[in-house]
């Protein structure tokens, strides 16, 4: 993410939105006091490649490591640049010049940036609100109830008694290279076998190799949704494998509402193997509530 920190006080960071306005006037997203601000004064924006300053016809100016920089023009921007709005003197450093990224802010508290293509609130331990983009491209927020509601940038989402800020940058898409490291859910094989015994074995087998699952209650829901993907090859594609969650607890002897959460959980566990989009591993239709096993590739093993 790109960052900007004062100079004279380093507690004082900003993250920057893709579009970040600078001035005095309320509806600024940094807002300064000095009296040779005007009201809208600047602009920085992501333009999905670099980050870049625009003085916006201000009375007094804007600098850039001690050069001023002319009403209008686009200014490209370095780490470790220093910013000053309304006289020379610097007031302001670029720290990163990252891109963007969807994250959720509250008062006081550490951003929640997205992991395996998921917002978490308030946390990974506590599931709360899930926010992510759907498979019609909407950002939408998911409640352990399973309900979905549609989110926008800088939505105010309440979680508990805490108000958190969503950050969608508007030109985060397809502009964002994935760490190396990171893959794509069409980059994952499941590899399910369900012995004789009753034992259940699961490896996820990545580009870079495979790894064997430790044993989870959720396994049994992956199963289950392999099991009806598998059943449903002579249905179109975008039919296949949708199961309602209660009928997929009756079928496991499960208990109302495990199956949501052995959603979320399976999400997880591919997430901490690096899958970027693992959001997508189950799926959740948007209209019915219905879930699925996702575009992982699949190799299913019956008795």
């Amino acid at each position: 993410m790109g960052t900007l920190r004062r100079i004279d006080d380093r507690s004082h960071c900003v993250t920057l939105r893709a579009a970040h306005l600078i001035g005095r006037a309320d509806h600024c997203a940094l807002r300064l006091s000095a009296p040779t601000v005007s009201g809208e004064h600047a602009s920085l924006r992501w333009t999905g490649q670099q980050w870049v300053l625009r003085d916006l016809g201000s009375r007094n100016g804007t600098w850039v490591d001690g050069d001023r920089v002319e009403p209008g023009q686009a200014w490209p921007l370095q780490a470790g640049a220093t910013l000053s709005f309304g006289s020379p003197e610097p007031t302001w450093r670029i720290e990163s010049v990252a891109a963007p990224v969807v994250r959720a802010e509250a008062p006081g508290l550490e951003p929640v940036l997205i992991d395996g293509g998921m917002v978490v609130l308030p946390d990974m331990e506590q599931p709360l609100l899930v926010v992510y983009c759907d498979q019609r491209g909407r950002w939408v927020a998911e409640r352990p109830d399973g309900s979905l509601s549609p989110v926008a940038d800088l939505d105010v989402l309440q979680v508990g008694q805490v108000p958190w800020t969503l950050h969608i940058p508007q030109a985060v898409t397809g502009t964002i290279e994935l760490d190396a490291h990171r893959v794509l859910t069409f980059e994952v094989e499941l590899r399910i076998e369900e012995r004789t015994d009753g034992e259940l074995w699961i490896e996820v087998h990545l580009p870079g190799g495979g790894r064997v699952l430790p044993p989870k209650a959720h396994h049994r829901t992956l199963l289950a949704l392999a099991k009806a993907r598998e059943a449903d090859t002579d249905l179109p594609r975008a039919e296949r494998g949708w199961r309602r969650p209660d009928d997929l607890e009756r079928l496991l002897h499960l208990d109302h509402g495990s199956v949501r959460d052995h959603v979320y959980r399976a999400r997880r566990e591919l997430a901490a193997l690096g899958v970027d989009d693992a959001v997508r591993v189950i799926e959740q239709h948007p209209d019915t509530g219905a879930v699925r096993l996702g575009s992982v590739r699949l190799a299913l093993t019956l008795p």
